[in-house]
């Protein structure tokens, strides 16, 4: 074969070859994403479940969500972290609405008597109360942090329901 030949054959190859690839490169990027369980990443950070009368609770079947209404940055994750490393399950952590008025603490829950909120509360120290019925922040259990709410003291890894209480516990895998 000619020289001459030779090189238009190889151009016209490395043509088609350059289409062949932009083509499957725009296919490519136009597509669906994938919907592949090993792709699909699972935003549910918690489960509801009951837990009957008597039955113990224990702070890793816990989760908590922590939100900052106080001036000091980072009061939320610095709560969240304690926490987790205390056993609680991690939800969400951030700021809270604007206006929301807290000095040292609260703990929110669907209701004040839930024995999973009363077991965060007292790692947060004496005084903190459990309100029910609040806004829904995140999932779990929520602490409302304030900027006077300091070290936190030891609190106990577990707790028994004093009635049947709803958790909100991580999921199982």
């Amino acid at each position: 074969m000619e020289p001459r030949a030779r090189s238009a054959a190889t151009l016209g190859v490395l043509v088609v070859l350059c289409l062949l690839g932009i083509l499957l490169g725009i296919r490519a990027l136009t597509a669906d994403l994938p919907t592949d369980p090993l792709v699909e990443s699972s935003t549910e950070q918690c489960e509801t479940r009951t837990v009957a009368k008597g039955k113990k609770i224990r702070a890793s079947e816990v989760t908590v969500s922590v939100y900052n209404a106080g001036s000091k940055a980072g009061a939320a994750s610095k709560v969240m972290k304690e926490l987790q490393t205390r056993g609680f399950a991690p939800g969400e952590s951030g700021n809270a609405p604007k206006g929301t008025d807290v000095v040292r603490a609260q703990v929110w829950a669907e209701s004040r008597k839930n024995s999973a909120a009363l077991l965060v509360a007292r790692h947060l120290g004496d005084g903190i109360r459990v309100f029910g019925g609040r806004q829904v922040l995140g999932p779990g259990i929520v602490v409302v942090v304030g900027n006077d709410l300091g070290k936190l003291p030891p609190g106990p890894k577990q707790t028994t329901a004093a009635r049947p209480t709803k958790i909100c516990s991580p999921p199982v895998s």
